[in-house]
């Protein structure tokens, strides 16, 4: 089993979507759990990435923490 965390280009804004509706089932069926919503972000904002990145990480952490703790329990809940 892996923990998977989606990352993608917010632009245009289907991708967006594309990282919600067709990368994370594609995870899922390959047997990863992805606790977190995708994170996308623009290319112009690589240079600051550990700033989005860090503000991203610390509104998912609860959920990761949650499903690492799930994982080390030997339980599953979902995606």
């Amino acid at each position: 089993m892996s923990l998977s965390v989606l990352v993608g280009n917010p632009r245009p804004r289907s991708r967006t979507l594309q990282v919600a509706l067709q990368l994370r089932p594609l995870l899922v069926e390959l047997g990863a759990t992805v606790p977190t919503p995708g994170l996308a972000f623009l290319e112009s904002q690589v240079p600051g990435a550990a700033d989005v990145l860090g503000a991203w990480a610390d509104l998912v952490a609860p959920q990761v923490s949650a499903a690492l703790a799930r994982r080390r329990a030997g339980r599953v809940d979902g995606p």
